[in-house]
């Protein structure tokens, strides 16, 4: 079989992750940037190690040993695209003779449109995007932080953006932030305070809180920023044009069917996002504290910090986003510096994520470096990726961390299975040539189509929901007919990040513990019985093993070559050659079931159901 060479794979990907941090522009001083770019990330990373190491001999901790290419190159393909490398690309990458390929594979794959589904994967968890809410389309919302991650968007103007988003979810998908929680303003400020802010104040919505500072009274004023947010479309102008939309429908003969699908037409078509100041927040009723008045009007005021003063045209949320994303706030740099640490090391300097402020690190001066780093880079999300991913910490053998208080001093990563996510993008990767061709607007298409409700007669309103409901009887007759029919061979999969969101209960990335996305990183990683049967029996390895499938085809090409069909597999679902005793039994199994099919088949069932497959060592 023919490999590409590592030069012609890795060099696309490079050229274009390394002009994402250039200024944007071709001239004479580019590459001088980039490699005062390069010195500086490199330089970083050593100082990382620097004050690692110098914590691990305090604490009296040694080292894990150094981990080999196969280790590392199987791990960054999942901390950075979220799945396994293919023969090909482990093929590509083990057999490199440059010196620096470590670092061209990071460069490479931080380049690749795998960063962005991954990423995407992670912050779907943190922010619980849906791909519909209450009466709510949030597709454009799934799009917009996906167009973010691509476009390698800083991360304080990515939240800059979220908070101050206003506008039709058509036209900003910003807005989503606030429509995923539109009805409850209270719910969202403690969010964002948590998310953003590292800073726990859930509990003060409704008393002081009882092992904290934070007041009641401290939690009403932050809120104050943002409760003027308003998700109807002008108020009175929308509850006007409905029941004028109503009175149409009245006027003719239309099936209960049609009616309602014409009325959730309108509804989702209501949200304008608008701060509206003339809706203050107030204190409750039963405000039991003597430093507030019940039912009085709020004052905006930051919990710490200098308070943000309004400037002239400056709504309340826009002055609070400034406040929140300032380089300035000692917490907003340090949290996402220690949440992006945890999700490449496997665990906070500072935990949990969400209770940043007022925390003690395991390592002081490491995290104080880490948020100094953040705010140098510029809250370059990818380049403070490259940055730890250069270091020697995670460079070395993973160590399994028993569930624990106690701080950990780094000897090497931890030891992680997989996350619902890796594990399906893997098993994804294995059946298909190109998994990311299967895209989110495919397999999740707009409920209703968006269009200005305000502007629109109510009378042509009632055509377009007349003629969407004629286009889904004939769209439902059309797929009856097909499934009658012989089905197209070959699977319908799609990576995670391109299915709607969340996955449905019952399904594969569920069953692994995917986040339903109700509450803030709700996924988890926890081993089920129904887990093991659904590796040992499920349909994944059906798709993988079909004729035609990615990997069948590349088997296909080696004929009868036993020694070159077992390097394949292994390198395909284990990213690493078979040991000399690994050979010999997988040239057991193909001499016990004969026929190459069934030989292949037998060899990746078995390697699909170990643990090194699970796991991220």
């Amino acid at each position: 079989m023919r490999y590409l060479s590592v030069a012609a794979a890795f060099a696309v990907g490079v050229a274009v992750y390394s002009c994402s941090f250039s200024a944007r522009s071709a001239d004479d001083g580019l590459a001088e940037r980039l490699e005062a770019s390069r010195k500086v990330i490199l330089a970083a990373a050593a100082r990382i190690d620097q004050l690692v190491e110098a914590d691990r001999k305090k604490h009296n901790v040694e080292p894990s040993l150094p981990a080999n290419d196969q280790i590392f190159m199987r791990r960054v393909y999942l901390d950075i695209t979220g799945t396994i490398p293919t023969a090909q690309e482990a093929f590509n990458f083990l057999e490199s003779k440059e010196s620096n390929k470590r670092e061209l594979l990071i460069d490479y794959l931080l380049a690749s449109e795998g960063y962005a589904s991954h990423y995407y994967n992670y912050w779907g968890d943190v922010l619980r995007i849906k791909s519909a809410g209450d009466n709510v389309e949030l597709h454009s919302y799934v799009a917009w932080v996906k167009q973010s991650l691509k476009e390698n968007k800083p991360y304080d103007k990515f939240v800059y953006e979220l908070l101050t988003a206003t506008g039709k979810p058509s036209e900003n998908g910003a807005v989503g932030y606030y429509l995923r929680d539109q009805g409850m303003p209270l719910d969202n400020l403690s969010n964002t305070v948590s998310i953003f802010l590292g800073t726990q104040i859930g509990c003060a919505q409704c008393h002081d809180h009882p092992f904290e500072r934070w007041t009641q009274k401290d939690f009403y004023e932050m809120a104050a920023f943002t409760y003027s947010v308003d998700t109807r479309a002008s108020g009175k102008a929308y509850q006007t044009q409905r029941r004028a939309i109503e009175d149409e429908i009245k006027k003719r003969n239309l099936s209960a069917q049609q009616r309602q699908l014409i009325t959730q037409m309108a509804r989702y078509n209501q949200w304008d996002l608008e701060d509206n100041d003339n809706r203050p927040l107030k204190f409750p009723k039963d405000y039991d504290y003597g430093n507030a008045k019940a039912d009085s009007v709020v004052t905006p005021k930051t919990i710490y910090g200098e308070n943000p003063q309004l400037q002239s045209g400056q709504s309340r949320r826009e002055a609070f986003a400034a406040w929140a994303t300032s380089k300035d706030n000692p917490l907003f740099a340090k949290v996402i510096a220690n949440r992006l640490w945890k999700n490449v090391m496997g665990v906070g300097l500072i935990e949990p994520l969400d209770d940043v402020e007022g925390a003690e690190a395991s390592n002081p001066e490491l995290m104080e470096f880490l948020t100094y780093a953040m705010v140098r880079l510029d809250f370059n999300m990818k380049q403070y990726l490259r940055m730890l991913m250069n270091t020697d910490v995670y460079q070395r053998r993973a160590v399994y961390r028993e569930v624990s208080e106690e701080p950990f001093h780094f000897p090497g990563p931890t030891l992680r299975r997989m996350t619902a996510e890796q594990i399906w993008d893997s098993l994804v990767t294995l059946s298909m040539d190109e998994p990311l061709a299967n895209t989110y607007d495919t397999n999740s298409p707009y409920r209703f189509p968006y269009f200005d409700i305000e502007n629109a007669s109510p009378s042509s309103i009632v055509d377009r929901g007349v003629a969407l409901y004629s286009e889904r009887q004939n769209r439902g007759k059309k797929s009856a007919s097909m499934s009658a029919s012989k089905k197209p061979s070959g699977p319908n999969l799609a990576r995670a990040s391109e299915m709607r969101q969340p996955a449905p209960a019952g399904h594969f990335l569920r069953d692994f513990g995917a986040s339903d996305r109700e509450l803030i990183e709700g996924s988890n990683q926890d081993p089920t019985v129904s887990q093991i049967l659904t590796l040992i029996n499920g349909s994944h390895h059906y798709q993988i093993v079909r004729e035609g499938s990615q990997l069948m085809e590349l088997l296909a090409k080696s004929d009868k070559d036993q020694k070159l069909r077992t390097r394949i597999i292994y390198l395909s679902i284990l990213g690493r050659e078979p040991s000399s005793v690994e050979s010999r039994l997988a040239l057991n199994v193909f001499a016990q079931l004969k026929q190459p099919y069934r030989g292949n088949r037998e060899l990746i069932w078995i390697l699909l159901n170990t643990p090194e497959f699970m796991f991220i060592q």
